[in-house]
């Protein structure tokens, strides 16, 4: 749909009729999919939904929900798994509860962040969104200072200014400071990874003054 326009109400009702008429793990699925936002991997929904996701796939394709969005064979746990029409997925995420959207957001999140620490590529900023979606704030805020990490090693210094700015917003903005350790220190170098951001893209802007940051002791 266009920014700013509503999704008609009756192709909202049709669709989410169509979702109604699915079995309980073809919503949870579908469900999951919508929070993943553009395409998902079928391995990840396996790990979601379990060993009824291929029945659920079946069922989702010939709904013409969920299609293949890649070049991978049908059975390929790796493909990209999408909407056929973003205006479904659009339909499916608005039709969720604001405590399931949290919920999928979280659990969606956690495992990411699995994936990442057990060394499996998964970017970081995407964990931190969908934790900071999840309502899991302190684990939102490490792995936006991951990101914010990888762009500026990568040189991209307008990420890199997002990044750490995100995870200061998420450790108390300016005003107030964190209460732990290992908050503070994520806070210090957040700090330091935006000021070094700010001059490679030959800022002149000024961070917060160190003065301000609490010993990590």
């Amino acid at each position: 749909r266009e920014a700013g326009t509503d999704v008609p109400p009756t192709a909202r009702d049709v669709a989410l009729a169509r979702v109604d008429r699915l079995s309980p793990a073809a919503r949870t699925a579908v469900h999951y999919a919508a929070v993943a936002g553009g395409a998902v991997r079928a391995r990840i929904l396996e790990e979601l939904v379990g060993d009824a996701l291929p029945a659920a796939l079946e069922e989702l394709g010939a709904e013409g929900l969920l299609v293949r969005a890649d070049d991978a064979a049908p059975e390929d746990p790796e493909g990209l798994l999408a909407f056929s029409r973003g205006l479904l997925r659009e339909v499916v995420y608005d039709a969720l509860s604001t405590r399931a959207r949290r919920d999928a957001h979280a659990r969606f999140g956690r495992l990411l962040a699995s994936r990442f620490f057990a060394g499996r590529e998964e970017p970081p900023g995407v964990i931190a969104e969908h934790l900071e979606k999840g309502g899991e704030i302190a684990g939102a805020a490490a792995f936006w200072l991951r990101a914010g990490r990888l762009a500026l090693a990568a040189f991209d210094a307008e990420a890199a200014v997002a990044h750490f700015s995100r995870t200061l917003a998420l450790e108390g903005g300016t005003a107030v400071l964190p209460t732990t350790s290992a908050a503070r220190a994520r806070r210090r170098e957040a700090l330091a990874g935006r000021e070094e951001a700010h001059r490679l893209r030959g800022d002149h802007t000024t961070a917060e003054q160190w003065i301000r940051v609490a010993p990590a002791g």
